[in-house]
């Protein structure tokens, strides 16, 4: 007996990759979920507006990395870091803390050359924060704040 081989060049091959899917997250908004798969971070959502920029993520961004820059100082890396890690929590306590933990006299700063592209996520942050809750004063100047520097770009984005 000798082998066969088949001549296949230029077969379709019809076997698919088994993905695995690690971890799903909802959206608050049920808008969209994400799945951490085999195959990379998938994100879906009905909002065809909605742009995910995954270079917004790295592996220095990490709910420890922005409670340090919180600790040393920069409110600003760290709210950036928490909005980008948002949800995954579940409860949105990262932003709560870098917001309910940044000295009122920093939050100008923080908001200084923010990315548009995260202000709907922390207006919604705040949204949540202002109607109540132990630190109402602070998210009313977090408030007056991103009114302050980013008026003109929200208003812009609510009327097209």
């Amino acid at each position: 007996g000798g082998v066969y081989h088949a001549n296949t060049a230029g077969a379709e091959s019809r076997a698919r990759p088994t993905i695995r899917c690690k971890h799903v997250t909802f959206a608050p908004t049920g808008q969209g979920w994400a799945a951490s798969t085999t195959e990379g971070v998938m994100v879906y959502t009905r909002d065809s507006g909605l742009a995910f920029d995954p270079t917004d993520l790295g592996e220095d961004v990490t709910p420890a990395a922005a409670r340090a820059a919180l600790k040393s100082g920069d409110a600003r890396r760290a709210l950036l870091m928490a909005l980008r890690l948002r949800g995954a929590d579940g409860e949105g306590a990262l932003v709560r803390d870098v917001l309910e933990g940044t000295p009122p006299d920093a939050v100008s700063g923080a908001l200084q050359g923010f990315p548009a592209s995260l202000l709907p996520a922390l207006l919604e942050s705040l949204s949540q924060r202002v109607a109540g809750g132990p630190h109402v004063q602070l998210m009313l100047r977090w408030t007056r704040e991103l009114c302050v520097a980013h008026g003109h770009a929200i208003h812009s984005a609510a009327h097209g």
